[in-house]
C-alpha cells in the first residue's frame, strides 16, 4: 500500500515544473493546465476539455490545442469563432481553424 502512494506522488510531482504565467508576467512553479472553454452569446461559459502539459510527451501547447479542438468538433460542438492569446496564434493553427470553417480572433 505504501508503494502505491509513493508511486502516485512521484507521478504527480513529475508534472510540477516552472512555466511562464502571463497573468503574473513571470515564471511560476505548478502544474501547467491547458483548458478549452466554450462561451455562448448569453454569456454562459464552461470548460469542455483540458490537457496537463507533460514535457515527456514532446508536445507544444499548440499541439495540445489542436488535439482538443479536433476532439470537441467530433463531439458536435460547433463554435462560430475560436479565440486565444498569442501563445496560440501560429500560422498552422489559423489555417486549421479556417479548414474547419471557424472564425478566429487571436492576439499577436
Amino acid at each position: 500500500m505504501t508503494l502505491y502512494w509513493t508511486n502516485r506522488i512521484v507521478i504527480i510531482m513529475e508534472l510540477v515544473g516552472h512555466f511562464w504565467y502571463g497573468k503574473h508576467h513571470r515564471s511560476v512553479k505548478g502544474i501547467n493546465l491547458i483548458t478549452l472553454y466554450y462561451t455562448d452569446l448569453k454569456g454562459n461559459h464552461l470548460p469542455v476539455d483540458y490537457r496537463i502539459y507533460d514535457k515527456t510527451e514532446n508536445k507544444t501547447k499548440n499541439d495540445y490545442f489542436q488535439e482538443m479542438l479536433s476532439e470537441v468538433l467530433k463531439w458536435g460542438i460547433k463554435p462560430t469563432f475560436v479565440t486565444g492569446d498569442s501563445w496560440y496564434s501560429c500560422v498552422n493553427k489559423l489555417k486549421t481553424n479556417r479548414s474547419h470553417w471557424l472564425g478566429f480572433l487571436f492576439t499577436l
